[in-house]
């Protein structure tokens, strides 16, 4: 059904960008932007589950209309088409936004967790993986019935957010649940700028995942924390979480359920203008007593540069060396423990 739908929309869409650019409507007071990428990515590893290619095209429409002087109506919808693999509709929300007070949205959008993630997932293709966000899980990355208040004003970000039960056949959606965030960017003043945030995510688990193996009988709790820094064209950014029954893994023994406890760490340097090059480390333990667990499930040094060679148009190389030792836990979770090189070329419309 999805795929037939966009063979109607996205030919029509495409149409109208190559004779408009990005607006494709413009009048009284309604405007519709269509944006996308196009990427050819390949990745290499000794690890045969971690190569190959990895090409997507993404396209995305938003709209606003112009309520009053100060409000205004907004939509937008995203769509990713891998080369191979299953279609995924991203974002699918409207909702109003305020020039003074902020903006208030509902439908699939990302949640607040986000706003600390985005701190170090800046890498050209790997990162954004040690914190526990996760798209359709528990609210804390894109999520289906999302309502999210969020104000952004000289410098002062707040936000809530409650998310509605979305029940999977799998374990993947959430339960109903809320999150709340804070944090504060300083101008620069002649030292830099920086900012921080924290926020907070709490969702109930649904029937499936409340019939894990183990952690399924409690709500999934996460915190997380970041500070960022910049200097001219020096970027630095340090993240930190802290989650209860939301990271879902296998025991020793193969089954499956939610760790009591984990922690996920993240930190990167990049140097932002026409040739960006960083260097990121990343990290997310968990602890289970119950099961015996206290191990590491995601660790990796990233070395990665990007070359802009227009606005539209950027190739990148992004190396993650693997920094897990096989053992009996990695075995059962099915986790690489080898490097991953990653080759792309990127247009952006």
């Amino acid at each position: 059904m999805k795929r037939n739908v966009l063979a109607i929309v996205i030919p029509a869409l495409l149409v109208s960008a190559a004779s408009q650019a990005a607006e494709i409507y413009n009048k009284d007071n309604n405007k519709i932007d269509f944006y996308g990428r196009a990427v050819g990515l390949n990745y290499m590893s000794s690890d045969k589950a971690e190569r190959g290619d990895q090409s997507y095209a993404r396209f995305g429409i938003r709209g606003e209309t112009q309520i009053n002087d100060s409000l205004k109506g907004i939509g937008l919808f995203e769509y990713n088409l891998p080369a191979s693999g299953d279609n995924e509709v991203r974002y699918a929300y409207a909702g109003l936004q305020h020039d003074v007070y902020g903006g208030i949205s509902y439908g699939r959008q990302d949640g607040l967790m986000t706003i600390v993630n985005d701190y170090t997932d800046i890498l050209p293709e790997f990162g954004g993986d040690g914190l526990g966000k996760e798209s359709d899980s528990f609210g804390t990355g894109r999520t289906d019935g999302v309502l999210k208040y969020l104000i952004q004003s000289n410098g002062f970000i707040g936000g809530l957010q409650y998310t509605t039960e979305t029940e999977e056949t799998d374990y993947s959606g959430t339960g109903n649940g809320y999150a709340a965030a804070l944090g504060y960017e300083f101008a620069d003043t002649g030292f830099g700028s920086f900012g921080g945030a924290v926020t907070y995510t709490n969702a109930k688990k649904t029937d499936v995942q409340s019939g894990a193996d183990f952690g399924g009988d409690k709500d999934a709790q996460i915190t997380a924390l970041g500070l960022k820094y910049k200097y001219g064209n020096i970027y630095a950014a340090m993240t930190y979480s802290e989650g209860r029954d939301n990271f879902k893994g296998n025991n020793l023994t193969g089954n499956s359920g939610y760790f009591n406890k984990m922690r996920g760490y993240e930190a990167v340097v990049q140097y932002q203008g026409k040739i960006e090059p960083s260097i990121a480390y990343i990290r997310t333990d968990v602890k289970d007593n119950g099961m015996n667990i206290n191990d590491t499930y995601n660790e990796y040094v990233d070395i990665g540069a990007t070359y802009y060679m227009n606005d539209n148009f950027r190739v990148y190389a992004d190396y993650k060396i693997n920094l897990l030792d096989e053992n009996q836990f990695t075995k059962a979770n099915e986790l690489t423990t080898d490097d991953v090189f990653a080759v792309g070329l990127r247009y952006d419309f």
